[in-house]
C-alpha cells in the first residue's frame, strides 16, 4: 500500500517555546531553525559523544601497522617505526587534548536538529 504524505501530515505543527530565550524568538523573527552544537547534547545522550578508542590507539601493533602503511615501509619492525614509537609516545594527556580539539572542531562544523513527538 502506497501512502501519500500529504494525506497523513498535519497542515500545521505547533511547538511551544519560551520566548525569553533569544534562540526561540529568532525562529519566528528570522525564519531560522537553531541547530545545536553536538557538545550541547553530551550530558543528555551518548548519541553525540565523541570519544577516542584509547586502547586501540595505544596498542603498539596498531601503531606499527599504521606507520608501516603511512610511510609505505616493507614491514612493521622497520627501524624508522621504532624511532616513531620512541619519540612520539601516546599519553592520556595527548589523547585528552586531541579529544577536546576534535569536539571543538565538530562544534564548528556540525549542528544537531532535535525534534520529538509529544
Amino acid at each position: 500500500m502506497k501512502i501519500n504524505l500529504n494525506d497523513i501530515l498535519p497542515k500545521t505543527l505547533y511547538k511551544y517555546r519560551n520566548f525569553d530565550d533569544q534562540k526561540h524568538r529568532r525562529i519566528i523573527t528570522h525564519q531560522e531553525i537553531y541547530y545545536a552544537k553536538p557538545s550541547d547534547f553530551f550530558g543528555a545522550t551518548h548519541d553525540c559523544k565523541y570519544e577516542l578508542d584509547r586502547d586501540y590507539i595505544k596498542d603498539e601493533g596498531n601503531r606499527r601497522r599504521y606507520y608501516q602503511k603511512q610511510l609505505n615501509l616493507d614491514n612493521e619492525n622497520h627501524p624508522i617505526i621504532d624511532s616513531y614509537l620512541i619519540n612520539n609516545p601516546i599519553t592520556n594527556e595527548l589523547l585528552d587534548r586531541l579529544e577536546n580539539e576534535s569536539i571543538k572542531t565538530y562544534d564548528k562544523l556540525l549542528g544537531i536538529f532535535a525534534s520529538n513527538e509529544t
